[in-house]
């Protein structure tokens, strides 16, 4: 299974480099070193019932620790659950409460308030993967010891069932709470082998590591290379903000294959016409969302590249589809392609029966176990016979149409799910969210179009007698500290009264356009209030630039550009627009780390 895998090939090639991230670089026997000491204090932590049924959590920064951390839970048969440090405090709190872990691998950092998953037993890590001691203090939970003595690494991995579970990965959830699905050995080790016979890696391969530990493709970005002999190149933590940064990756460490969302890829390639950082690459897997075939012709006069366009819900073990893209395709549609090995594809028509275009239901090997601790959904969702064929079947709610060569196509939704920065959400956990403001009545949640990538808006129902300004600004901050990025919306936006069909229900199509509308125009700027200092030069530049990318009439000197609806797409369309006008190379990361009109300008006072 998966810890037998990795194991076999560290012992194959121990000399090997296995891993670059920022400054280290690992052999394969380094790396199965420090994984094996984490895998034998998961297993002594486990006694005396073994890791069978065990569910370890790891919340670590990107790096060596955290793909030590992972590696080592594989090693030890235990399931895992990889948390981004990226989110939230309150919603990694509400991760690991539903997870309940048996153990949390974590550091001293990000452990550091000490209200993340309380009660459960830590291993902190320290930067190079290896152990370090837990502090004790009054109401501390229970420490794994750090000390290196009384556990010997496992000779062989744990045997691991093919049904037993592998990992568990979050998606948004239509109740309002995302849900878990459990994923097998098989399932997971399924698709790792159908990678390596239809696009075989060799030693001479660097494969990126970019994906959030929390998006299901970054289980086979890191476990595909490590079970093959190739390199993994680690991008650090918020590496996706900057695309200039991940893109100076690419070429420094040659990287050969790559796998990302379209919109990312997109914000690549909207990098400076550097095009040689590319000239290393020979595959590029793009999946998570749609693929334009504008941006495919793109990446086909980028890069000399193959480009394969994957589909495949998480439920699934990340992919089901996949489509070799030729390099001169319908200008009009890209497909999702045809099954992926040992996988069972089915569209079902309105009436139930088979046929070219319907509803996709997927079966084989890949399909999870089920979502964890939500037994009617799985019901719902996972089906033990479809009419006369046996076997699990997962009900996707995409609907696709097969074309005559036999390749599918994506047509869209059952439902209102729908995908950001590759990202599945439910409009009902951010309406969930929203509505807990006292003041906000109903809301609305659709997706929109902005620039080259899709946000999301929300228009708002108030209580009659609140201050919408008052409002909309305690539910941004509010929002930023409990969502993540992608399911913030870019908009909000007051209205007197949902638009309604006929049968009562919100009019989507109605509050699409709408908001869509509100995006579309730059309404002009209102006068600075009374007494108000005027902006300096580069404040004005600053807020033009603003004011362009998020569409917005008024942004103060103080206002924050992330509040505002800002995203990576506007930010790097921000970042283009001051290079232009200031004659100069800037970093996406800058707007990051000065979000406000003062901030930024300050910053780019300073800088010659």
């Amino acid at each position: 299974m998966l810890g037998e895998a990795l194991l076999a090939q560290a012992s194959s090639s121990p000399d090997r480099v296995a891993v670059r991230a920022g400054g280290d670089t690992l052999t394969y026997a380094a790396l199965h070193a420090r994984a094996a000491d984490v895998a034998a204090r998961v297993i002594a932590a486990s006694a005396p019932g073994g890791t069978a049924g065990r569910r370890v959590a790891v919340l670590l920064p990107r790096g060596t620790a955290q793909v030590v951390a992972l590696v080592g839970t594989a090693l030890s048969g235990a399931a895992q659950l990889a948390v981004d440090v990226a989110n939230p405090p309150p919603r990694a709190r509400w991760l690991l409460a539903d997870f309940a872990p048996h153990l949390l691998i974590t550091d001293a950092a990000t452990d550091a308030p000490g209200d993340v998953a309380p009660g459960v037993p830590r291993l902190w890590l320290d930067a190079a993967g290896g152990p370090v001691s837990v502090p004790t203090r009054p109401g501390a939970p229970p420490r794994v010891p750090a000390g290196r003595g009384g556990h010997p690494a496992p000779a062989t991995a744990p045997a691991a069932s093919p049904g037993d579970t592998a990992y568990f990965v979050y998606t948004s959830g239509s109740t309002g709470r995302p849900k878990a699905t459990l994923i097998t050995h098989d399932g997971i080790m399924s698709r790792l082998c159908w990678l390596q016979r239809s696009h075989r890696l060799t030693a001479d391969d660097r494969v990126l590591y970019s994906s959030s530990c929390g998006f299901d493709a970054s289980v086979a970005e890191l476990y595909w290379p490590l079970t093959t002999g190739s390199q993994l190149v680690v991008a650090g933590q918020g590496a996706q903000r900057d695309p200039d940064h991940l893109a100076d990756l690419i070429a420094r460490h040659r990287v050969s294959v790559l796998q990302m969302v379209p919109s990312l890829l997109d914000l690549l390639l909207q990098g400076r016409p550097r095009d040689e950082r590319y000239d290393g690459l020979r595959l590029v897997l793009a999946g998570g969302e749609r693929l334009p075939p504008a941006l495919l012709a793109r990446l086909h006069r980028r890069t000399t590249a193959t480009v394969v366009n994957l589909y495949g819900p998480s439920e699934c073990a990340v992919y089901a589809t996949a489509w070799r893209c030729p390099r001169d395709p319908d200008p009009t549609e890209t497909l999702i392609g045809t099954a992926v090995g040992e996988t069972e594809l089915v569209v079902l028509g309105p009436d139930g029966a088979e046929a070219d275009e319907g509803e996709l239901y997927i079966g084989g090997v890949g399909v999870g176990v089920g979502y964890w601790n939500r037994p009617e959904l799985t019901a719902s969702a996972f089906l033990d016979r479809l009419g006369t064929r046996t076997g699990r079947f997962y009900r996707t709610g995409d609907l696709v149409a097969r074309r005559a060569d036999g390749n599918l196509a994506y047509l869209g939704r059952t439902d209102r799910q729908v995908k950001v920065r590759g990202h599945r959400i439910e409009p009902a956990e951010v309406e969930r969210a929203v509505l807990a403001d006292p003041e906000v009545r109903q809301v609305a949640v659709v997706p929109v179009e902005r620039g080259s990538g899709t946000v999301l808006a929300a228009s708002l129902v108030l209580s009659r007698g609140a201050d919408p300004a008052v409002v909309l600004d305690r539910l941004k901050r509010r929002l930023r500290g409990e969502l993540p990025d992608h399911l913030r919306p870019a908009l909000l936006r007051p209205c007197a009264r949902l638009p309604v069909t006929a049968n009562g229900k919100a009019d989507v199509l109605a509050l699409t356009e709408s908001c869509a509308a509100h995006l579309a125009d730059t309404p002009a700027p209102t006068a600075d209030p009374a007494g108000a200092t005027a902006p300096s030069r580069t404040e004005r530049l600053v807020i033009d630039t603003w004011r362009a990318a998020l569409r917005v009439p008024d942004v103060g000197t103080d206002d924050d550009f992330f509040d505002l609806g800002g995203d990576s797409f506007a930010a790097l369309s921000v970042v283009r627009a001051l290079e232009k006008e200031l004659h100069r190379e800037l970093r996406v990361s800058l707007l990051y780390t000065h979000p406000t009109v003062t901030e930024l300008a300050a910053a780019l006072d300073r800088r010659p």
